[in-house]
């Protein structure tokens, strides 16, 4: 590189700049002292032990949510009545009022299965006992916990409440026990988490219902 000087009372002077050396942090390898080149090696060291674990936690992660979404992926548990028994079954009927006094309690037998590679913790739930939409016997069934790939049985017993049968259309249940035929409907919903790796936490629920008619003449017999 050369640099022109000029001056009014002077011909043109060409100087030489000479080159800036920049500071190099690390020497060349010639010129390094065994502690630089030592400190080289130790640096490099670190620098590949890092890309190395770097390497591995994304293929880790990478791995887990192939499991997650394929092996382990969250599923609803299935529920399944096995039997129901009728008993305690007692009914008066008012001609005067077309009411009816009725009173019974089913007891159910329920399975649950959890199709989970995991286990599936359910919180508190209920199952209700139904007449035509309304509700009239319930029963609290408390939390708990199902292995994976296992069915847990659970037997439950309603007794219908005999003020929630002091319906609006009562009319309809004179008619039915007048007939001999009583329509009713068994619900319950369990809900609760599964975790995955010990890590994610997914809900999960289930479901049940159950129509049938109790036939009173046959259960009176």
């Amino acid at each position: 590189m050369e640099v022109a000087l000029t001056s009014s009372s002077s011909s043109p002077q060409r100087l030489k700049a000479s080159p800036v050396a920049l500071d190099d942090p690390l020497p060349p390898h010639e010129e390094r002292t065994a502690e630089e080149e030592a400190k080289y090696k130790r640096s490099r060291k670190r620098r590949n032990i890092i890309r190395v674990s770097c390497g591995m936690l994304v293929t880790h992660i990478i791995i887990l949510l192939i499991l997650s979404l394929t092996v382990f992926k969250a599923k609803d548990p299935t529920t399944t009545i096995n039997n129901f028994h009728v008993s305690n079954l007692t009914y008066f009927l008012d001609i005067q009022r077309l009411r009816v006094d009725l009173n019974l309690t089913l007891a159910v037998d329920l399975s649950v299965r959890n199709k989970n590679k995991v286990s599936f913790k359910y919180h508190n739930c209920t199952a209700a006992l139904n007449y035509r939409g309304h509700l009239v016997g319930v029963i609290n069934i408390p939390a708990g916990n199902i292995p994976s790939d296992d069915t847990k049985r659970l037997d439950i017993t309603l007794t219908i409440m005999a003020d929630h049968l002091l319906l609006d259309d009562s009319q309809d249940l004179f008619s039915d026990v007048v007939a001999g035929v009583v329509p009713m409907n068994t619900y319950l919903k369990m809900s609760g988490k599964v975790k995955i790796f010990g890590i994610f936490k997914i809900h999960v629920r289930a479901t049940s219902s159950c129509n049938f008619n109790v036939n009173i003449s046959s259960t009176i017999a």
